[in-house]
């Protein structure tokens, strides 16, 4: 049994005892708001915490239940650890996300570049899906003992850490750019992927690639910004920026130059790029670290 601990001290035991983002939990359930009209309420309906709710006359109907995920399943702590150790008067809840064993399969590889799941351990397949959360009090939390720590290591930590906040912080590029040019850029890249095309192999030096966000509709001219790994070498940057102009050559090819006549990719080694440019770009993710099938 896990001694009591006060409000004061709570975060700093729950420290002590090795809670931090990452760590592990059983599979708790989630509260789940629905309408009880729709067709797939009589599932939510069966849970034995289900209660239905009249609702005020200026809301719309609803229902809440506990779901309850299989006994397999596990859940990750995905609050941040500094928040984790505040005092429960003034942080009293922690958040966890959904996981579960993918031992292969689509789910496996998606999981290696998804705003929605992430490959939290390789060698043991624990994928995170993050559309399922629970928030779970302080005190239950620490009446669980000592965590196990789900990240594979501590780079996969940092990794996940950066994935949670994307998953929120995410730019969301308007829809008809997304169909004349980001996504028609994402499915080729994987195409690509899939082939092992000789092209990809400049991936491995690509920090990031970056655009301005679209403020109009189309057509759009907007200049795509490939950023790659410093280097004193004369040589390699030469070779960096051909595999880089090659790769995205092809890339272009396959645009809606209708609706985007004007796009252009400019690579460019990292320290060349003016820092208020960079800040005045959002992030282009064409899941460039999918691994090859």
């Amino acid at each position: 049994m896990v001694p009591p601990s006060s409000s004061d001290n709570i975060g700093d035991d729950l420290i002590a005892r090795g809670w931090k983002q990452g760590s592990l939990l059983p599979a708790l359930a989630h509260l789940v708001l629905f309408d009880p009209e729709r067709p797939f309420a009589p599932a939510l309906k069966k849970q034995t915490t289900f209660q239905p709710v009249p609702p005020p006359a200026e809301t719309p109907r609803f229902a809440y239940c506990g779901l309850f995920p299989p006994s397999d399943y596990r859940q990750v702590l995905i609050s941040q650890t500094c928040d984790i150790a505040r005092p429960l008067n003034i942080e009293p809840m922690v958040v966890a996300a959904r996981a579960q064993i993918v031992r292969a399969g689509p789910r496996l590889e998606e999981a290696r570049s998804s705003v929605r799941f992430f490959l939290l351990n390789e060698s043991t397949g624990l994928v995170v899906d993050i559309s399922y959360v629970t928030q779970i009090e302080k005190p239950l939390l620490l009446a669980l003992g000592s965590p196990e720590f789900g990240p594979a290591d501590e780079q996969v930590a940092r990794e996940f850490r950066y994935w949670i906040g994307n998953r929120f912080s995410r730019p969301a590029f308007p829809q008809p750019f997304v169909d004349a040019v980001s996504g028609r850029l994402r499915d080729r890249m994987q195409e690509l992927i899939r082939e092992r095309s000789p092209l990809i192999e400049v991936r491995k030096y690509i920090i990031d690639v970056r655009t301005v966000m679209p403020l109009t509709a189309p057509p759009y001219d907007s200049e795509i910004v490939v950023l790659l790994t410093p280097t004193e070498s004369d040589a390699e940057e030469k070779a960096f920026k051909t595999g880089a102009t090659a790769l995205f050559g092809e890339l272009l090819k396959s645009i809606d130059r209708d609706n985007a006549p004007g796009v252009s990719v400019v690579p460019l080694l990292a320290n060349e790029w003016p820092v208020a440019e960079y800040l005045a770009t959002e992030p282009l993710d064409l899941a460039m670290d999918v691994a090859d099938e």
